[in-house]
């Protein structure tokens, strides 16, 4: 006797998939309402969001990389100051 994983559908019932006379499970038929546009469209929002999170990412890296190099808590401070006065844009590394 072959072991099944039990499968959960969102709909509250857990059950395990039919098995052909061969023994083995049996593929589910494609949802017809999801349409290859939705998959497509899913994955571009997948592939969007991760370039967002790299850029997030990339920008953290940049701030920490200047507040890094600050000579002392004095200057640490300043510059933690111009970083939220421009909270929205670029912040100045020329100081």
């Amino acid at each position: 006797m072959k072991a099944l994983t039990p499968i959960y559908d969102g709909n509250g019932a857990i059950h395990f998939p039919r098995v052909a006379k061969s023994g083995m499970a049996m593929r589910r038929p494609a949802d017809p309402e999801k349409s290859i546009w939705t998959s497509a469209g899913a994955a571009f929002e997948a592939v969007m969001a991760w370039l967002e999170r790299r850029a997030a990412n990339a920008r953290y890296r940049e701030l920490d990389a200047y507040l890094a190099q600050s000579s002392d808590l004095c200057d640490l401070e300043r510059r933690i100051r111009l970083v939220e006065r421009n909270q929205g844009g670029k912040f100045d590394f020329s100081y």
